[in-house]
């Protein structure tokens, strides 16, 4: 690579970056580490959560998980707050594929040419606080409850809360390389990168930074080495340092510098750099400013219509996604104007050679256009059908059916929308057949509900609420079997908060089957799950002397009482158990010579009577006579 080292000096050869192997193999050491991650998960079957600043959405939502991925995030951004966006730079293997995109376009002379936008430069901040500050804010304005916070730092469901095999190349391949060619390279952390939306900002007060001495002359290798899109040489001569916060002090610039003017090191943030040392030039972009406005709502649209859609595509990838749509719009008018076009390096339409003429389409162009045209009529149909699957579920909301005067003919409507959206869609869509499946148990149509719900677990078999429904039903038929089978599932699956209640009721309709023991089993778990609770010790007794387990009842029982000595049922359940065992007649007789005082021993030895058959002695005591 050559270019001029300053204005009336021969071009200059920037010299290979010595910073580029270290870190190319910090990276590959990364992947290293994911793959002995999941690994150890495969052949453990449980493991570390995932070290993923994603996962930071468990911590801050309603369950309050602390796992592995926040307690990493935090320090992330410590590390950030001192020293910079080192992390990303060193440690990101979406920003590994980025770099390995743009080596690969260097090897074929093809250097990928950055987008320079005003307005796309906020989506990932946008998205950092649609992740991590909405919701939390939503929560508390709606009033809801938050679970306090508990440690979650190992997992056997390790690929729980990340996409599919397909889904995940998909992402790789979109945010590593796709978006690198079109918006060049850093494009996926300058324009959807979520967690750059914090590291950015913070970026901003930390002292670490790349600064420059007297002995710079303006060569501009750093800027032309620079993957991050960072004119290097105007803002050390500007500020005296690195101001722009997509840099990732991946230290190339520091190591081409023919005079080592660069170096990394402390002193003012780039918040407190006072007044610039030179008059800075001019900021260019690659729009106007209707362009920008376009460009923005595209992004916005899609970003709406490919968020969760089919219950597949994950929020980076739609980020993604947003991004390359948005630049294709201002890029396809452009196109139809005649003008001279590219996408990233691919020439669309070469310029007029008459003046008012339109310039020759090119065969990139003709696939641009065929490709835009299959892009844009699957984003309308997508669209339509999360608009009749919204539009329809709020319209069963409205229809108002547990309220005094329920709108039937709202609740029709909504059906038919979510019908309509399930029918037309081209992959199995799980959630909108719950919702279906809802709204048809509201209007008594409950054969069509109970099928939805199948269909829906069919396809989606860790639905927690479709399992739930099914349970319900299968109670209502008065078929156990059926009920142990879902609500099986749901223990599997249901946020601990619930589970034990969830277990409780497993229990019940286990020992309604005959599976006595795996009744009992789901008692003791119950029992772990919530010590406090009475219901166990109390359904655990009860079964327990039903299928003669005198010596598991009795520990129910002792257990129970020492919860709640007065428990009327619990006291009852003793005075049965003693009858089991054959000491009731002794007990009696020594409950007698005690007498009885308060009214908790007139209880028991009114349950000692009822056991042994004598009722108008217990009817006596409970007189208190």
């Amino acid at each position: 690579m050559s270019l001029c080292t300053a204005a009336g000096q021969t071009p200059g050869t920037v010299r290979p970056s010595r910073r580029a192997r270290w870190r190319a193999l910090c990276l590959i050491l990364v992947h290293v580490a994911f793959a002995l991650h999941i690994a150890h998960w495969y052949f453990t079957g449980t493991t570390l959560t995932p070290v993923e600043p994603s996962e930071a959405m468990q911590t801050l939502g309603a369950r309050a998980l602390v796992n592995a991925g926040f307690i990493f995030f935090l320090l992330a951004i410590a590390s950030t707050i001192i020293f910079g966006r080192f992390f990303c730079g060193w440690g990101c293997h979406v920003v590994a594929l980025q770099d390995l995109c743009t080596w690969i376009l260097r090897k074929l002379r093809m250097q990928p040419r950055p987008l320079r936008s005003r307005l796309l430069v906020f989506v990932p901040l946008a998205a950092a606080i649609y992740m991590f500050v909405a919701p939390t804010v939503t929560r508390i304005l709606l009033g809801k409850h938050r679970a306090p916070f508990q440690m979650h730092l190992m997992t056997d469901d390790f690929w729980e809360r990340f996409p599919g095999p397909a889904i995940a190349a998909l992402t790789f391949l979109v945010c590593g390389f796709v978006i690198v060619y079109l918006l060049g390279n850093k494009g996926f952390c300058t324009y959807g990168c979520p967690y750059g939306g914090i590291f950015g900002p913070v970026d901003r007060i930390a002292p670490g930074r790349i600064r420059v001495t007297d002995d710079c002359e303006q060569c501009g290798h750093c800027t032309a080495t620079c993957t991050s899109n960072v004119r290097v040489h105007e803002e050390v001569h500007v500020h005296g340092m690195v101001i722009d916060p997509g840099c990732m002090k991946c230290l190339d610039c520091v190591s081409v510098c023919p005079k080592d003017a660069l170096y990394f090191g402390f002193g003012r943030p780039a918040a407190g750099r006072g007044a610039p040392r030179a008059k800075a030039p001019p900021r260019r972009f690659d729009y106007t400013w209707p362009e920008e406005i376009a460009m923005a709502a595209i992004f916005l649209a899609t970003i709406v219509i490919l968020r969760g859609l089919y219950d597949r595509i994950p929020f980076l990838l739609a980020l993604g996604l947003a991004s390359i749509t948005a630049f294709m719009g201002p890029t396809t008018l452009r196109f139809l104007r005649g003008q001279t076009v590219r996408a990233g390096r691919a020439l669309l339409r070469a310029g007029a050679t008459t003046e008012g003429a339109k310039g020759r389409i090119t065969r990139a162009g003709i696939a641009f256009c065929v490709i835009l045209v299959l892009w844009v009529a699957m984003l309308a149909h997508a669209g339509t059908l999360k608009a009749m699957a919204f539009t329809g579920a709020m319209r069963v909301r409205s229809a108002g059916v547990d309220g005094p005067s329920p709108d039937w003919s709202e609740l029709s409507a909504g059906i038919r929308l979510l019908e309509s959206s399930v029918r037309f869609s081209p992959v199995p869509m799980p959630r909108w057949r719950g919702q279906l499946a809802g709204a048809l148990a509201m209007a008594d149509r409950h054969d069509e509900a109970a099928h939805h719900y199948r269909q829906a677990v069919e396809h989606a078999p860790r639905y927690l609420a479709a399992w739930y429904a099914l349970a319900q039903y299968a109670v209502q038929r008065n078929d156990h079997a059926a009920a142990v089978d879902a609500l099986t599932r749901v223990v599997a699956i249901a946020p601990a908060d619930r589970d034990p209640a969830i277990r409780l009721r497993l229990a019940r309709h286990q020992a309604a089957s005959g599976d006595h023991d795996g009744a009992l089993a789901s008692i003791d778990v119950t029992i772990e799950l919530a010590p406090d609770a009475l219901e166990p010790f109390t359904l655990g007794a009860e079964l327990a002397l039903r299928v003669l387990r005198t010596e598991a009842a009795g520990d129910y029982i002792v257990k129970g009482r020492a919860l709640a000595p007065d428990d009327r049922t619990l006291i009852a359940l003793w005075a049965r158990h003693l009858k089991v065992t054959g000491t009731l007649q002794r007990t009696i007789e020594q409950t007698e010579q005690k007498g009885t005082v308060t009214q908790r021993q007139r209880d028991e030895l009114a349950a000692l009577y009822e056991s042994a058959g004598r009722f108008e002695d217990a009817r006596r005591v409970r007189r208190g006579r």
